[in-house]
């Protein structure tokens, strides 16, 4: 029986899994806040004054999402994938 050479599928595989978790964050994320900015407004607006406040999101603010999403996965991604190369075949 042949076995696979240590640590090669696992890099590739923690480092996709990394981005997926944090690609369902970030997007998770932005629903939240759409619909947390539509509470906000909600709760300060009362019966003598309408608030009328543009949340819209910016291409900066996903942007920036992206960026720290990447970021976050590449980091968390990367370090677990040296360290199991690092490991000695048992």
């Amino acid at each position: 029986m042949r076995s696979a050479p240590p640590g090669s599928g696992s890099r590739g595989s923690l480092l996709a899994e990394s981005l997926i978790l944090a690609c369902a964050g970030a997007a998770l994320g932005l629903v939240l806040a759409r619909f947390g900015s539509r509470a906000l407004v909600a709760q300060l607006t009362t019966f003598a004054a309408t608030v009328q406040i543009n949340l819209g999101l910016d291409w900066r603010v996903l942007a920036f999402a992206t960026a720290v999403t990447a970021g976050a996965a590449i980091l968390f991604g990367v370090a677990p994938a040296l360290a199991v190369s690092r490991l000695s075949p048992k």
